[in-house]
């Protein structure tokens, strides 16, 4: 089977001067989401509801430097967006799905069964300090 190239959201000639040229770069299958000026559940609700063939992109990650600082709003939006873009079998997962799967993967998360518990508590020895006379 012969693999052909995606095309890109915009061509080279399309975009103008105004700093803008990293749109060009980006492949047909990302959505961008824009944040400016909207609230943090307008963010998350559009991030929600992109479809599974697609990957989220946050618009202020567009030509950002690595290692650049971002805001504790920004930094949390990015875990979201890397969770979102999460693949299971090629496909992006479907966190928000009614199949067993996906209840059963948030049901670990609320519940914290995915965090090790002792069943057995051990104490701890401290050891006897020889006072200075």
């Amino acid at each position: 089977m012969k693999r052909t190239r995606k095309k890109k959201q915009l061509q080279f000639s399309d975009v103008d001067s105004t700093g803008e040229w990293e749109l060009a770069q980006i492949p047909a299958h990302i959505t961008i989401v824009e944040t400016a000026n909207k609230s943090i559940e307008h963010i998350v609700e559009t991030m929600t509801q992109v479809p599974l063939d697609k990957s989220i992109l946050l618009d202020f990650l567009i030509g950002r430097e690595r290692g650049g600082e971002l805001s504790e709003e920004q930094a949390e939006l990015y875990r979201l967006q890397s969770l979102l873009n999460s693949r299971y079998h090629g496909e992006r997962f479907d966190w928000l799905g009614d199949n067993p799967l996906s209840q059963m993967v948030r049901g670990a998360i609320v519940n914290e069964t995915w965090k090790p518990k002792l069943k057995i508590s051990i104490p701890v020895i401290q050891p006897e300090r020889k006072l200075k006379q």
